[in-house]
């Protein structure tokens, strides 16, 4: 099975972001399942040097509500993936 990395998890997300967001309304202790299970196999510090490298980009193209979205991104996901 091919590992999806931390492009592939934004893309989805800016995609089609249902399956995520039901696992960001998870329990922290259960989302690094919930996300292995789905195929991506990146860290945390994966998601926040792309989300850093790709900043300009995606704050265009990715629209998560108020506040910093690195900062949402990482609350809701990265600090579940260890």
């Amino acid at each position: 099975m091919c590992t999806l990395d931390a492009k592939d998890f934004v893309s989805e997300l800016m995609r089609a972001p249902e399956r995520l967001v039901k696992i960001s309304q998870m329990p922290e202790e259960e989302r690094r399942g919930a996300i292995r299970a789905l195929g991506y196999g990146f860290t945390s510090r994966e998601l926040d040097d792309y989300i850093c490298y790709y900043a300009d980009m995606l704050r265009d193209d990715l629209y998560l509500g108020e506040g910093d979205f690195r900062d949402i991104i990482m609350k809701k996901w990265g600090n579940c993936l260890g």
